[in-house]
């Protein structure tokens, strides 16, 4: 059996850097003009983003968060322009639909409200094909864990979640997590830790809508491999799934 579980921002949709622009705006509205180093912000909530900054000094420790301009401002985009998918995603997941026992999940650390505003965007509509929000979709805040990304606890919640959903117990098991970030990838490696006893995981960088990122900071954070191009990222994960004996449907 192959599992694999998606991030969603960055990875399945290029959102990453609409988030980006828009908090800079956010920031520049409240008086503060900041760099963002979207490769070590990016992957996280604003919210979480907000108090990194304020620790490293860059903005005053009594700036909050409105949340509700946030998501105004990304819902006028939405209604606007759309949301693109990534490059090549919907072949992969077409051809990885094709094969027995392989399973695909998406752990991300938006809430419900947000994600559902992107999932439900009919330029995006593609996916409810392959992911269903009753049945593979894990928000890490609606699932009984408020611990965003890089804590493991979505990922922990979604791989348990699935093999007592689907009765796994062979030993011929390996989990996929495929991420953008460094605070992604380093969810996976703390999951990966806790979880080594009952599945071996392989931590995929899939940085395809995030050119301020590079190689090395992912591999840093956990990364096993690390791909840019969807075809090579697809070629990787056949090949895995014929390893593994899995055959086409």
């Amino acid at each position: 059996m192959l599992i694999i579980c998606w991030d969603f921002d960055g990875t399945l949709v290029s959102s990453e850097i609409i988030y980006k622009n828009i908090f800079s705006k956010y920031l520049n509205k409240n008086n503060y003009s900041v760099n963002l180093h979207f490769a070590k912000y990016g992957g996280k909530h604003p919210s979480n983003v907000l108090e990194d900054l304020k620790e490293e000094g860059l903005i005053d420790k009594n700036l909050e968060l409105n949340e509700n301009i946030i998501n105004s401002d990304f819902k006028k985009f939405l209604d606007k322009d759309g949301l693109l998918l990534t490059d090549g995603i919907v072949k992969i997941l077409n051809d990885l639909k094709s094969f027995k026992n392989i399973l695909m999940a998406i752990v991300t650390s938006t809430n419900k409200k947000d994600f559902e505003l992107k999932y439900n965007n009919s330029s995006v509509s593609v996916l409810k094909e392959y992911f269903n929000i009753d049945k593979n979709i894990y928000i890490c805040g609606e699932v009984g864990n408020k611990e965003l990304k890089p804590s493991a606890n979505g990922y922990l919640y979604a791989v348990n979640d699935i093999i007592m959903k689907n009765n796994i117990n062979s030993e011929k098991n390996i989990l996929i997590t495929i991420e953008d970030s460094i605070s992604g990838c380093k969810s996976a490696l703390n999951a990966k830790n806790i979880l080594k006893d009952k599945i071996d995981t392989i931590i995929i960088g899939y940085p395809i809508a995030n050119p301020y990122i590079d190689e090395i900071e992912l591999k840093n954070s956990g990364a096993d491999f690390v791909f840019r191009d969807s075809n090579e990222l697809l070629k990787f994960l056949k090949k895995l799934a014929v390893r593994l004996g899995l055959e086409p449907r």
